[in-house]
């Protein structure tokens, strides 16, 4: 018997699903889909909505295995929703195999090629898809799309594919941000800064309206901040990117994008980078899952990998980076530049030179060659690389005098000449900068050699385009004086000009006194006068002085009271002072003074004020004091002993 269907069940599950769909909750969504599916096992809808909330509450796996149990007449065509789990689980050649059987011409599934063909860095072909869906559709994802297509375009930039995004059109902060990005592969790094300063007040705004909390506005921040020191960073600001860096840093952001980056570039903000911490900023950068990063940022990971260990001295951990490196993103050019500098180390010259050969022949790469030559004291060989070079690399005032001294060391002064002359033949029309140092040079060369004539050539050449420069008229007048002209002479009458001195007085000269000691000392008009005069100074009255110092009163200053009329006195004079005897020493006057003399103690006691029975009744004439006796002027030192001998060791 055929199974009867309750048409009104059905349709107030339908109903629930719909409403759990636009309430966004997809756990009751389920339920009611498996609910469906244990009542009605042949109705399609309820298979593919419980494959629909699977994947909106992330569980991938579960929905991957939805699909494979399922017979296909039960589920219908999902090989979109294949698709995109797969792409979801960074199956990234799989998904496109699987979307290639969907419908080419349904928006979703030709939004998800885009993003397959993004990930998988073929940008073009990204561009082109992302192009077509702006033109021939239009919904409320239009915004996305084009933030989306600026980040394809400046992925192309980066490559070397000259792209011009529709900058002008974004408004939203994820728009911004990729036009900054964009910015800065095209070298517009001011431009950048502004344009992610545009992008943190947009993404906090639009975060917050949202209702979003404060760790996830701080989280999604975190990428525009790490860019924005890197911005920083390519403007010569390593200090405010390491402000940026370190406030980022604080709140650990978990993105493996902004983390990778952040860790990457941090040691590089400071004067001199620390290689300990460098070492483990770079350890904590490639833990991070390197799924999310492109092949670019893996690359760059292991290239600054490698430097670390070189720099470090760890010849054989930079050897197999380098190795590693080379057989994933094959023959990259600064990865060879690398290995030539470590075969550098390593004392191996013929095998440095060897490695530069597999390089891009391009100017770094021919200026390490020359580097090498020459410090390994192969001059003449350097001077043949020298050759190779672009002319305006070649006659650059630093190469010129890098020529000139390696012709110099070889006693070939003409050669050395020849070549700054004809590298200050190449600049004189394009820049007068290069070309008067490059004069310069061959003035000194000239002067050296002994051939003034040629000096006085090139001088006057300078001097005709900056007359004002004191140090070029010099050394044209010393030129001059070597050959004699007489336009020597003329050239210090410019130098020194004639004064006329029929206006000065000599008296007036000899009695300013500012010229005999300095100008330090010159009286300025309208000062002050002097305050007082000699004939003050003999009749003693001088004039009352007004006081430059402010009067510091006491904090207990009452100007009512008098103040003590001893104050000025020394203590021990006062009236009210007490002598304080210490009561361990009261006895030590006892037995001082002269023979016969009444010691302190008892003197104290005795009253002077009678009068002795035998005193005369005459006034008797005061004496001197007697002189005090020598007891009295301190403690009679003991005698000299005799030192014992000290012992002496035994021999």
């Amino acid at each position: 018997m055929s199974q009867v269907i309750d048409t009104a069940g059905v349709r107030q599950a339908c109903l629930e699903i719909a409403k759990a769909e636009t309430s966004r909750d997809y756990d009751k969504a389920l339920k009611v889909a498996n609910k469906l599916i244990r009542n009605y096992r042949k109705e399609t809808y309820a298979f593919k909505c419980k494959l629909i909330a699977l994947i909106q509450l992330e569980q991938l796996s579960e929905a991957l295995d939805l699909i494979k149990k399922t017979p296909e007449g039960q589920m219908g065509n999902v090989s979109f929703e294949k698709a995109y789990i797969l792409y979801r689980r960074n199956e990234n050649d799989a998904a496109l195999e699987e979307l290639a059987k969907a419908n080419q011409e349904e928006v979703g599934v030709i939004e998800l090629k885009a993003q397959l063909f993004y990930r998988l860095e073929r940008f073009e072909e990204a561009r082109d898809l992302l192009r077509k869906l702006i033109r021939e559709h239009s919904d409320d994802f239009d915004d996305q799309r084009l933030a989306n297509l600026i980040a394809v375009e400046a992925q192309l930039q980066a490559a070397g594919v000259s792209s011009d995004p529709q900058t002008s059109a974004a408004e939203t902060y994820e728009a911004l941000f990729n036009v900054a990005c964009h910015q800065i592969e095209h070298g517009k790094y001011t431009e950048a800064v502004k344009s992610l300063d545009k992008a943190y007040v947009l993404c906090k705004q639009a975060l917050t309206e949202e209702g979003l909390l404060e760790d996830e506005i701080d989280e999604e921040l975190a990428t525009i901040l790490v860019q924005k020191g890197f911005a920083l960073q390519l403007l010569g600001k390593p200090e405010e990117a390491l402000k940026i860096y370190v406030g980022v840093q604080e709140k650990n952001p978990t993105d493996p994008n902004a983390k990778t980056t952040l860790f990457n570039n941090l040691p590089t903000t400071r004067a001199e980078p620390n290689l300990a911490d460098a070492r483990k900023k770079l350890k904590a950068a490639t833990q991070v899952d390197k799924s999310k990063l492109s092949k670019r940022q893996q690359r760059t990971l292991l290239f600054n990998q490698a430097l670390i260990s070189l720099l470090s001295n760890q010849r054989e951990p930079c050897r197999r980076t380098l190795e590693e490196l080379q057989a994933k993103y094959g023959a990259v050019n600064e990865a060879v530049l690398l290995e030539t500098a470590l075969l550098v180390r390593q004392k191996d010259i013929q095998g440095a030179l060897a490695t530069l050969g597999r390089a891009e022949q391009d100017v770094t790469a021919k200026l390490l060659k020359i580097q090498i030559l020459i410090n390994s004291g192969a001059s003449k060989e350097a001077l043949e690389a020298l050759k190779d070079l672009p002319e305006e690399i070649r006659y650059a005032p630093a190469i010129a005098a890098l020529v000139s001294n390696l012709n110099l060391a070889k006693n070939q002064a003409s050669d050395a000449a020849a070549y700054v002359e004809k590298a200050a033949a190449y600049w004189a029309g394009k820049d007068a900068e290069k070309a008067n140092l490059l004069l310069k040079k061959v003035a000194t060369l000239a002067t050296t050699s002994g051939d003034h004539d040629k000096a006085v050539t090139s001088l006057e050449k300078i001097y005709a385009a900056n007359p004002e420069d004191t140090t070029v008229l010099c050394r044209l007048i010393k030129a001059y004086g070597a050959i004699n002209s007489p336009k020597a002479q003329e050239l210090i009458t410019k130098l020194n000009p004639s004064v006329d001195d029929s206006e000065l007085n000599p008296t007036e000269l000899e009695e300013n006194d500012w010229i005999i000691y300095g100008q330090r000392y010159k009286k300025k008009e309208g000062g002050k006068k002097d305050e007082f005069v000699d004939t003050e100074i003999v009749t003693g009255k001088l004039k009352k002085r007004n006081r430059k110092r402010k009067i510091i009163l006491p904090k207990n200053y009452d100007p009512n009271v008098q103040p003590d009329p001893e104050r000025w006195i020394p203590k021990q004079e006062r009236a009210a002072y007490k002598k304080r005897l210490n009561k361990k020493f009261k006895d030590q006057h006892i037995g001082r003074g002269t023979q016969g003399a009444a010691s302190g103690a008892a003197s104290d006691r005795i009253d002077y004020s009678k009068n002795s029975p035998a005193t005369h009744k005459s006034p008797q004439p005061t004496s001197p004091a007697a002189p005090e006796g020598p007891r009295q002027k301190g403690p009679v030192g003991q005698a000299n002993k005799k030192k014992k001998p000290t012992k002496k060791g035994r021999h």
